[in-house]
């Protein structure tokens, strides 16, 4: 510490002899101190102070400067002890004061954006430096601006009473960037919860985490940017604030060129450029390395002069090669994408004008960018997000549309083979009835006609009654036949009829009773796969009850459950128990008949008599 004073007294002693016109300060108002002021440089006594104080001073000072100096003198004409603030219209990067007190240099305090914001001279402020003057006490000052990303910027400081000050920064507070970055913020929080929500899209699931991120590190360089948070001491000692947002500031291009190419498409034609695209963020690494790293080597800082007034145009370039990219494309998205893009060549362009014209050396290049460019970028990056998650959200209905035509076109076809179906089922069953019916008909005729003039041999007339009844069965299992191929029979209430008819018919000469009970009155249209399976069952299980049980009551209900039909078929026979390793014929057909026809086939054990309970779906799915 004692060293570092000592140089600084050897750099300010050449100039402790220099006669100098002293600042007063009277009442409210401001005064400008450097056109009073001497000026030093780092490694020479004094430079012209002729320049233009809105463009860096490289071309007065060597390379190896490391900074610029101003050497004044204030007096207090007040009455009392007021407090003062060294300040400036312009951003700076450092800059601090000092005075002399019994002959040693005394550092009064610092500011600037670049500085240690819990440093600061004045909390908060990273423009302002205060001072306390006594009455009428008068005193030197040398202030001190540091070289920052290679260059010293040197703007117009003022003295500034406290009150005026404070007006000032009242007013600053309440600027229109300050309040837009709010609103800035704001917009991205909406944005990122948006994004998050259309993550469940699959076919723009990289793209959206492209987004989800880039509107996250917006959101923290905002909160960077106006100093609404501050990581110095907490993560990184001797890291000032300001070298997160560096980082955040060239991520975000970095990660913008990501997100064009993770919604981009390239073929084998464009595959070295999509490579580019991939990787074209590099170019920001080296970015943020150069403009952190300094070397007193004149190639170098030429290097990084360029690097830094190249990089509007990079980006530039980059932003008008995916415009051109995008035309090729003509869906709805990349429509919208497109526009997006767009926008941001505009500002891409009216960001790097003055970057251009200052390399084509038709101008000086600027030390900063405007806070106009920067608003106006921000909110051509909005712009192009809202597109981007239109076209998204367009893209999503038109995909439901056309996977909704696709469907209606299915469904017509299906339509259309289902109604060739049902013609070729009335076709059968019209010619079953006209054809196989008139067959059996005269087949019955005929061996009534034997049985008339034939009946003295005893063996014939066996044989005829075996022949009618055989010709009988025949025409019950035509005519169930002909009703299960009619389309008019596809509807429940119709199968349910039928069946009661089917059931009193078939029990009608035994000594069982039938109750019947039918819970079900809508009439839905009834699968004919599902009912002739179905049916076949029915019958069967009839049949074995016939058969087997030695029933006296028979019941049979049919009802609805969780959209599918049950029937329940019930005796107070002597019931069936099948072998659970050989189950009956009849049992096995219903079981694999009900899993042709995703049913359920079940046999629950009941005191007295048998159950069987079939649950079918109305339609095959």
């Amino acid at each position: 510490m004692i060293i570092k004073k000592f140089f600084l007294l050897l750099l300010f002693l050449p100039l402790l002899f220099y006669s100098q016109k002293t600042i007063m300060i009277e009442g409210e108002s401001a005064v400008d101190i450097n056109q009073q002021s001497l000026y030093s440089t780092s490694n020479k006594n004094s430079i012209n102070f002729n320049f233009s104080p809105n463009l860096p001073i490289l071309t007065d000072a060597p390379i190896a400067t490391k900074n610029v100096s101003l050497f004044f003198e204030l007096q207090n004409n007040n009455e009392n002890d007021s407090l003062f603030y060294i300040t400036s219209n312009d951003d700076v990067s450092e800059f601090y004061l000092f005075t002399k007190n019994n002959n040693k240099l005394l550092k009064i305090g610092g500011s600037g954006f670049s500085h240690f914001k819990t440093q600061l001279s004045v909390p908060g402020n990273s423009n302002a430096i205060v001072f306390v003057l006594k009455p009428h006490e008068r005193k030197k000052y040398y202030l001190e601006v540091p070289k920052f990303d290679n260059e010293i910027y040197l703007p117009e400081f003022y003295v500034q009473s406290e009150k005026e000050f404070l007006i000032a920064n009242y007013k600053n507070s309440q600027s229109y960037f300050t309040i837009l970055s709010y609103i800035f913020i704001g917009i991205h929080l909406c944005l990122l919860f948006l994004g998050l929500y259309k993550l469940k899209y699959q076919k723009f699931r990289k793209p959206l985490v492209y987004f989800i991120i880039l509107n996250s590190v917006y959101i923290f360089y905002i909160f960077f940017n106006t100093e609404n948070l501050i990581l110095e001491n907490t993560l990184f000692p001797d890291v000032p604030n300001i070298i997160y947002e560096k980082i955040l500031g060239a991520l975000e291009p970095a990660l913008y060129y990501l997100f064009f190419w993770s919604y981009l498409t390239f073929n084998k034609k464009y595959h070295y450029f999509g490579v580019f695209l991939k990787y074209s963020g590099l170019y920001w690494l080296v970015y943020f390395i150069v403009r952190n790293v300094q070397f007193e080597y004149e190639w170098y800082v030429k290097f990084c002069n360029f690097i830094k007034d190249f990089a509007t145009i990079y980006d530039l370039i980059i932003t008008f090669l995916v415009f051109l990219y995008l035309l090729k494309f003509n869906s709805i998205f990349y429509k919208f994408a497109r526009i997006g893009v767009f926008l941001l060549l505009i500002s891409a362009l009216q960001m790097s004008f003055p970057f251009i014209m200052g390399l084509l050396g038709f101008s000086e290049t600027p030390y900063v960018i405007s806070e106009f460019s920067y608003i106006f970028m921000g909110l051509m990056i909005v712009l192009d997000f809202l597109l981007f998650l239109y076209g998204i959200n367009l893209d999503e209905l038109q995909a439901v549309k056309e996977g909704q035509e696709y469907k209606n076109e299915l469904l017509s076809k299906e339509l259309e083979k289902q109604k060739e179906l049902e013609h070729e089922r009335e076709r059968i069953s019209s010619d079953m009835h006209d054809d196989i019916g008139a067959r059996i008909s005269a087949m019955k005729l005929h061996g009534e006609f034997i049985k008339e003039n034939f009946s003295e041999d005893p063996k014939l007339k066996a044989e005829l009654d075996e022949l009618f009844k055989n010709t009988e069965e025949m025409t019950v299992s035509m005519r169930e036949m002909i009703w299960s191929l009619k389309s008019q029979n596809d509807f429940l209430q119709n199968f349910i009829s039928f069946a009661q008819q089917y059931a009193t018919g078939f029990f009608a000469k035994s000594k069982a009773q039938i109750h019947f009970k039918n819970e079900i009155e809508e009439n839905q249209h009834f699968n004919a796969e599902i009912r002739r399976n179905l049916f076949l069952c029915y019958k069967e299980a009839l049949n074995n009850i016939y058969k087997h049980s030695q029933a006296t009551e028979v019941y049979i209900i049919f009802s609805t459950k969780n959209s599918r039909l049950q029937l329940e078929i019930s005796d107070n026979g002597i019931g069936f128990q099948p072998n659970e390793n050989n189950q009956g014929n009849g049992m096995y057909n219903m079981k694999t008949r009900m899993t042709e026809i995703s049913g359920d086939f079940e046999t629950p054990k009941v005191e007295k008599g048998m159950l069987l309970r079939f649950s079918t779906p109305l339609e095959l799915v």
